[in-house]
């Protein structure tokens, strides 16, 4: 967990991370849960999705792990469609091609 937890140290400042992304006990059962799993769904509020984008997470299920992982738009009934349609496109470009979907 250290190791891992000081790479994403590297890549993100400490202050830009919440509480959880801190914890051990909240990745331990992140973990087992996505040992078990053959997809992974990342669940993003359509309002504010690079808020929820966990990207520490994203890399670790579809390049350390080498699983699928989907991304799914939550609330986008209150957003404009315009908007919900940006947001596919960012997070496809974001993304690229891959063992990952938007």
């Amino acid at each position: 967990f250290k190791v891992w937890l000081e790479g994403v140290y590297r890549e993100h400042a400490r202050e830009s991370l919440n509480f959880f992304e801190h914890n051990i006990q909240v990745w331990r059962q992140v973990w087992r849960a996505l040992e078990r799993s053959d997809i992974a769904l990342i669940i993003l509020d359509a309002r504010c999705p690079l808020f929820h984008f966990p990207h520490a997470l994203w890399r670790h299920i579809t390049a350390d792990m080498g699983r699928d992982a989907v991304i799914v738009l939550n609330k986008c009934d209150l957003v404009p469609l315009e908007a919900v349609s940006a947001w596919v496109r960012h997070f496809e470009g974001m993304l690229g091609e891959g063992p990952g979907s938007c």
